[in-house]
């Protein structure tokens, strides 16, 4: 996205070193109690053949951080709900593989996810993608003396608000 490599560098480190805020939304099965906290986990990374999986592990040096929260509740035969995720970590597949650990695995997730829950929603909403929607970024970035605020935010796609009708 940056046009100078200088920034690049600059943002890629900014990700590097876990100065970029991200929120995310997801729809998941079933419902968290507490409807907010903090999720810490150890996961690493897996190459299986051609596959990239991630797991836990006890190594306390791959800590995956996610705080979550509650956004709303649908009853559709089934509870799902919308959650908001605020990773402060970054590893690989980490807010699947954190949900699904902690027992509310994403909706549509073929990889971590539950797959007679996501048969059911793919019949009952006629749509077969990944619930979880990258919604804001945010960081600041230091360049030729300036400090430069970067803010962008993504609508929720319609297959989200299906859910609630």
């Amino acid at each position: 996205m940056a046009k100078d490599p200088f920034v690049s560098k600059v943002i890629k480190d900014c990700f590097a070193k876990g100065k970029v805020k991200k929120t995310y939304q997801a729809i998941v099965s079933g419902f968290p109690k507490p409807p907010r906290g903090i999720w810490k986990d150890s996961i690493k990374k897996c190459k299986k053949d051609s596959f990239v999986r991630s797991s836990l592990t006890s190594d306390s040096s791959n800590n995956a951080i996610c705080q979550y929260q509650v956004i709303d509740q649908i009853k559709k035969n089934r509870v799902l709900t919308n959650l908001e995720l605020k990773p402060k970590t970054g590893r690989t597949h980490q807010l699947r593989v954190q949900c699904a650990i902690h027992g509310f695995p994403i909706l549509g997730d073929r990889t971590y996810g539950n797959f007679s829950v996501n048969r059911w929603a793919k019949e009952t909403f006629k749509n077969n993608r990944l619930f979880l929607h990258s919604q804001k970024i945010e960081f600041d970035l230091k360049h030729r003396r300036k400090i430069h605020y970067f803010y962008a935010e993504s609508q929720l796609p319609e297959s989200f608000a299906l859910l609630n009708s």
